[in-house]
């Protein structure tokens, strides 16, 4: 019996703790708009500041998503060449390597998707089989 405790659903409370950042390194991505509309986080109102020198001071700024830039550099940095599996590696995991999560998805897509969601903080792939016997 699986307990309520066991299943995939259940989140890590450090992971619920990182949200938080997370959030921010999404809206860092989304460029100068996001920023903007959320204005009250990324840029606080001093206070003796008129609501109007706010406004325009807001609408004013702007970011340098070197973030983003930086990302994809890296990324393509990392998969510039596609993996290549070896003389040794058996027929049976290059065949797996075709359609590595049962999606029709090669290792080299898969990979490369995993690396860029590291970016948020932590990646990870779940394998889930059926008991060895």
């Amino acid at each position: 019996m699986i307990e309520e405790k066991d299943t995939v659903a259940n989140e890590h409370p450090l992971y619920k703790g990182l949200q938080i950042k997370r959030q921010y390194v999404k809206d860092v991505r989304a460029g100068t708009l996001r920023l903007r509309a959320r204005k009250d986080i990324y840029l606080p109102k001093f206070p003796e500041e008129l609501t109007a020198t706010y406004e325009n001071r807001a609408k004013c700024s702007t970011l340098f998503n070197l973030y983003a830039k930086t990302e994809a550099v890296m990324t393509g940095l990392v998969f510039q060449n596609e993996i290549e599996l070896g003389a040794d590696v058996p027929g049976a995991i290059k065949l797996l390597a075709e359609n590595i999560d049962n999606k029709g998805t090669h290792l080299n897509v898969f990979a490369r998707e995993v690396f860029e969601k590291s970016f948020d903080g932590c990646s990870l792939i779940l394998v889930d089989m059926p008991p060895a016997s």
